[in-house]
């Protein structure tokens, strides 16, 4: 079988030959005929009756757990564990691989089984491998494309001065980068990467894409989502240079500019990565939405250098720890937690998308930790000392968000938010906030999300109190809202029941497919004239203010509202007065369909012009995660229950006074 050799995952997996879709079998128009293990054929195969699901940026791969002799390369593994696909994404039809041969570390791995690379280390004479890759320069296929040395250095194919750094993280291949340049353009801060050779491009924080394109006068075509410029050029461009453990490593254009075949075209191949009733045991809590940041940073002319910020500190997502899905550009919905005793009064995101709860340590007196002084607010910190009924644990913690890093140890002390109370709870007392954090209006984060997406194993906020609630489950209802504000009642949260008020009877459920996010199966998608038919994986996550969807599907969105994309805002923009007739979005969810009109999704943002935004932005890239993030704009139309106790969630038509 041929195999993704993939650094930036850790699981092996191939085809089952009981798979008969046009996935497995590869579609008739990809011109490659997948090849299926036949295990029936196969004396040693051992079947261990473990269901296994892998989620890639670009699809899933869904069977059984296996165990079987494995060989490449000349090495024998007797005793392999590894998934049987029974089930795999459309777009793995199109691709010449029958499955993925994962060689990052163990912890990366799912399931906890052991990477074949760790298996064969006995075998080798040093425990390392080298990847050689060969040059091209036009697409091409079926050629030989570099060769994998195991257990030593390639002396054939490179040359013999190497240079090591250590890694800062043993779960991909991670380091710290020192600095960045091109051209006339220079950046010198400590940035984390990873070397992965199952992404084919360099991914790289927008704000560095943005300025190289600027640098080479390159064009930006948001349908195909690349940079393109005319190909004659590719060879008098300056070099990109990276400064990794004191030495500085250049690449020159021929590597960086591909010519795809676009007509007169060549592309930079540079990826933007991008409620409380006495005896009864149901709790409301009610929230308050901060307003859009977006609008507000627009409107006193910083939203240019907030996301010069955001974006030089982006790379760290991929550190050790988990990424929930938090929009920090748009608006929070708050609620008001108390911590310790007596209590002390805290805001914290809810967020459904994240499972850890947080706050800020009295003692951290830096702009992040107090709110930037131009953010116009003060934040509310924990003061540990105050507290008769606070622990201090020897452990840290440490969760890399998207826009930046939370650090500091971790406690235990009483909680309590919508008439529920915690003795002891454990929760993270955040000593130092990437900067990012400064500009926004909440004190930490109320994580809702399953046990198995937290930090460091702490137990869950929801999980310690399921056993005061009439049901173990939650309703969250967003109000709606038409222009950005500065604040307000934002909705409710209701504990242990549904609630019925602020949502109709029309309620039906899903079964999760995952308990780490909220995630769920979609059937299609349709908008206008644009219609998906693919079963692809959402989560809900009421810390994302948009909608998180696939590129295709936001191309679609462009062409059937007519967007333009503000480069300089990173969104697309409509005209206002189109808020309340562009066509609707619908979803198709377990054979039900679901419409979001377009006062949902088009936001007055203040932009100027007449200019609204759509609240969508595009899901790339590799790794494990959804293809789409229903957030609030979803959140907002439909009230969404979360059902801890059945494993699924719900829908209802959410009930608002008026538009």
């Amino acid at each position: 079988m041929a195999v993704v050799m993939d650094t930036g995952s850790a699981n092996l997996w191939v085809i089952d030959e009981d798979c008969k879709s046009d996935q497995c079998n590869g579609y008739p128009d990809s011109d490659y005929q997948k090849h299926k293990f036949a295990r029936r054929n196969s004396s040693t195969f051992v079947s261990l009756f473990e269901d296994i699901a892998l989620f890639y940026g670009s699809g899933f791969c869904k069977g059984y757990l296996a165990m079987d002799a494995l060989s490449f390369a000349g090495l024998n593994v007797t005793e392999q564990t590894f998934a049987m696909a029974t089930n795999i994404a459309e777009v793995f039809g199109y691709q010449p691989i029958d499955g993925i041969f994962g060689l990052g570390w163990p912890a990366l791995a799912e399931k906890g089984v052991t990477p074949p690379v760790q298996n064969v280390l006995k075998q080798l004479d040093k425990p390392l491998f080298t990847v050689w890759m060969d040059r091209k320069v036009k697409p091409s296929k079926g050629e030989s494309g570099g060769l994998i040395t195991f257990g030593d250095l390639d002396k054939y194919n490179c040359v013999p001065t190497v240079n090591y750094v250590n890694l800062s993280s043993l779960t991909y291949w991670q380091f710290p980068i020192d600095g960045f340049s091109f051209g006339q353009y220079s950046q010198k801060k400590t940035e984390e990467a990873i070397s992965d050779t199952g992404t084919s491009w360099i991914g790289a924080p927008p704000n560095a894409v943005y300025i190289i394109a600027r640098q080479l006068g390159a064009r930006f075509n948001p349908i195909y989502e690349i940079y393109s410029m005319p190909c004659y050029a590719m060879r008098a461009l300056p070099n990109l240079t990276f400064t990794i453990g004191g030495h500085d490593y250049a690449i020159p254009s021929v590597e960086y500019v591909l010519d795809m075949g676009l007509p007169d075209q060549q592309t930079i191949a540079l990826l933007l990565a991008l409620v409380a009733v006495l005896y009864a045991k149901t709790f409301t809590m009610e929230t308050r939405s901060s307003g859009s940041l977006r609008a507000k940073l627009i409107a006193s002319n910083l939203y240019q250098q907030y996301l010069e910020q955001q974006h030089l500190i982006r790379a760290q997502i991929l550190a050790s720890g988990s990424q929930p899905f938090i929009d920090y550009a748009d608006d929070f919905y708050l609620g008001n937690v108390t911590v310790g005793t007596p209590p002390q009064t805290v805001t914290l995101v809810l967020d459904t998308g994240s499972s850890n709860l947080w706050v800020i340590d009295a003692a951290c007196t830096t702009a992040a930790c107090n709110g930037e002084p131009n953010s116009g607010y003060t934040k509310h910190k924990f003061d540990t000392t105050k507290s008769s009924t606070f622990t201090k644990e020897a452990r840290t913690f440490s969760i890399q968000y998207g826009s930046g890093s939370c650090n500091g140890y971790l406690g235990t002390d009483t909680v309590s938010f919508g008439g529920l109370t915690i003795a002891k709870q454990e929760f993270g007392v955040a000593t130092t906030l990437a900067q990012v954090f400064g500009y926004q209006p909440v004190d930490g984060i109320l994580g809702l999300g399953w046990p198995a997406l937290a930090v460091d194993k702490v137990t869950p906020p929801m999980q310690n109190l399921l056993s005061q609630l009439d049901q173990p489950l939650f309703t969250v209802w967003m109000d709606r809202k038409l222009k950005s504000s500065t604040g307000g009642n934002g909705g409710l949260i209701t504990y242990g029941a549904i609630d019925t008020q602020n949502c109709k009877s029309d309620l039906t459920y899903v079964p999760l497919s995952a308990e780490t996010y909220w995630q769920f199966p979609i059937q299609g998608f349709t908008i206008g004239s644009f219609s998906e038919t693919k079963k692809e994986q959402v989560i809900s996550d009421t810390g994302t203010s948009w909608i998180g969807a696939p590129s295709s599907v936001v191309s679609g969105v462009v062409k059937q509202t007519g967007a333009k994309y503000d480069f300089a805002n990173e969104l697309y923009t409509v005209a206002c007065s189109t808020q309340k007739t562009q066509p609707d979005l619908v979803w198709t969810i377990n054979g039900v369909k679901y419409t979001v009109p377009s006062v949902e999704y088009v936001l007055d943002l203040g932009l100027g012009n007449g200019k609204c935004a759509i609240t969508f932005f595009g899901m790339s890239g590799g790794g494990f995660g959804p293809a789409w993030i229903l957030g609030d704009t979803w959140i907002r139309t439909y009230c969404n229950v979360y059902d801890i106790g059945n494993k699924r969630i719900g829908f209802a038509t959410a009930i608002h006074s008026g538009l």
